[in-house]
């Protein structure tokens, strides 16, 4: 999903750039965006933090003007040269050297677009069900998970970035007012249905994941992701 879209539902835990829950403009040099190598590395530090069973985070660099896959970006290493960055379909990073000979350069990292129009985030969410019925635990744990990440990358500021306390169920444009998540407890029957983006937020109750029941799906899901309240 595009930034856009991510802000537009109020995921703004899913982008977490040096610190703050929100996407952070690359220094520029020149015409083009250059980015600190210790910008990404930070953002791997916290993205280590999660397990991934529970909640899938992905560092991603995009570009409003490009598909992710037809961008070019270098390391550019006083020590080690020119080390090529290669990028996966959705801005995930496929092969970023870590060492810490880079760790004490912080050399930058050149793109070929022009500034102001990159960014650097921590992607996440819960892995997807295979199939229509998983225990309410899952979606405490992948919230839990993000908690995580959100205190990794943030630090002495965490108190102050937004927590996740929520989800959100993405499903196709096709199912807009049909796709249902059910929970159904010893005490009652909850039913939530996709609203005119295809989204259902749930906030998480602390009784329901004492109990942890079966939540339900009409159909298959495209995407859950932590969200703030």
């Amino acid at each position: 999903m595009s930034h856009d879209a991510l802000r537009k539902i109020g995921l703004i835990f899913l982008i977490i750039t040096s610190g703050f829950a929100a996407p952070q403009r690359c220094i520029a040099e020149g015409t083009n965006a250059v980015i600190p190598y210790s910008v990404v590395e930070k953002l791997f530090r916290a993205s280590d933090e999660a397990d991934p069973k529970k909640l899938v985070a992905q560092v991603r660099i995009t570009s409003r003007n490009a598909k992710s896959s037809d961008m070019h970006l270098t390391i550019q290493s006083p020590s080690s040269g020119v080390i090529p960055v290669k990028l996966g379909a959705a801005g995930e990073l496929l092969d970023f050297p870590r060492n810490e000979g880079l760790h004490r350069e912080d050399p930058p990292i050149f793109t070929d677009q022009p500034k102001g129009t990159v960014w650097v985030s921590l992607y996440s969410e819960v892995p997807v069900p295979a199939g229509l019925m998983f225990p309410y635990s899952r979606l405490a744990e992948g919230v839990a998970e993000a908690k995580k990440l959100t205190k990794a990358q943030a630090g002495m500021l965490s108190a102050l970035a937004p927590s996740p306390q929520a989800v959100v169920f993405v499903f196709p444009k096709a199912s807009v007012g049909k796709a249902k998540v059910e929970i159904v407890t010893g005490k009652e029957r909850k039913e939530w249905i996709a609203d005119t983006n295809g989204f259902v937020k749930l906030t998480l109750e602390k009784s329901l994941v004492k109990e942890n029941p079966a939540v339900r799906l009409s159909e298959k899901v495209q995407h859950i992701f932590p969200a703030s309240e």
